[in-house]
C-alpha cells in the first residue's frame, strides 16, 4: 500500500476517534464517539444528576447546532421533590443511559462508541463549562452560546408557585443539592420549608 494513503487512513481513523457528535431530539440525545458520563440519584446524591463531559472536539446537531473545540461538560439537573407529609418523594429517575459498550473510570462510564439519554422530564437546572472555543445556537431554552476561552454558565427554570433549595459548586458538580416543594392550591409552604432548611 502507498504510504501517503497508508497516512491519510491512519488520521481519518485518529480523527474518527477523536471527534464525538450529539443529535439533540425531542426526548433523548444520541452520542457518538468517545463520551465520558455519569448519574446519580437518591440516595447517593440530593438530587437527579446526570453529567456529560467531551474532549477535544464535539459537533451537535437536532434541536441544537453547535462545534466545540477543547473541553466541555454540561450538567444537567431535576429536583427532588419533597413531601411534606412523610418525607422525600420516591422518584423514578428522569435521565436514562443506554450504551453500547461502557468502560468505568472512577465515578465516571466511559462510551467510547454510542450511547443515548432519554429524557422523561427537561432539566430544571444545567450548568456548563467550556475551556477552548464554542458556537452553538438552539431552539430549546438554552440559548446559544460563544466562548472563546473560559466559560462557565448556569441555567435555572424554576416552577410558578414552588419552593427551591439549590446548592451548587462547579468544583463538585455532582455534590449538588437541588430540592423542591411544589405548592398545592390553598396549602401554606411552612412545612416543606422546614423540612428542606434540616
Amino acid at each position: 500500500m502507498d504510504p501517503g494513503h497508508l497516512k491519510v487512513i491512519l488520521l481519518t481513523v485518529i480523527l474518527g476517534v477523536q471527534i464525538g457528535c450529539v443529535w439533540h431530539g425531542e426526548s433523548a440525545d444520541h452520542l457518538w464517539g468517545p463520551t465520558l458520563f455519569r448519574v446519580a440519584a437518591p440516595p447517593d446524591s440530593q438530587a437527579f444528576l446526570a453529567e456529560q463531559a467531551w474532549l477535544p472536539l464535539l459537533v451537535e446537531g437536532g434541536n441544537r447546532w453547535g462545534i466545540t473545540i477543547g473541553y466541555f461538560s454540561k450538567l444537567l439537573s431535576v429536583p427532588l421533590a419533597i413531601r411534606q407529609t412523610d418525607g422525600t418523594a420516591v422518584q423514578r429517575h428522569p435521565f436514562s443511559w443506554y450504551a453500547l459498550a461502557t468502560i468505568p473510570i472512577g465515578s465516571w462510564q466511559m462510551s467510547p462508541f454510542h450511547a443515548s439519554i432519554q429524557r422523561v422530564r427537561e432539566a430544571e437546572f444545567v450548568a456548563k463549562r467550556i475551556v477552548g472555543i464554542q458556537l452553538s445556537t438552539g431552539l430549546d431554552k438554552e440559548g446559544s452560546n460563544l466562548t472563546f476561552g473560559t466559560s462557565r454558565t448556569s441555567r435555572f427554570w424554576p416552577h410558578s408557585d414552588a419552593l427551591y433549595l439549590l446548592e451548587f459548586s462547579s468544583n463538585s458538580p455532582i455534590a449538588t443539592r437541588f430540592l423542591v416543594c411544589d405548592a398545592k392550591q390553598n396549602e401554606s409552604l411552612e412545612p416543606c420549608l422546614q423540612e428542606v432548611v434540616q
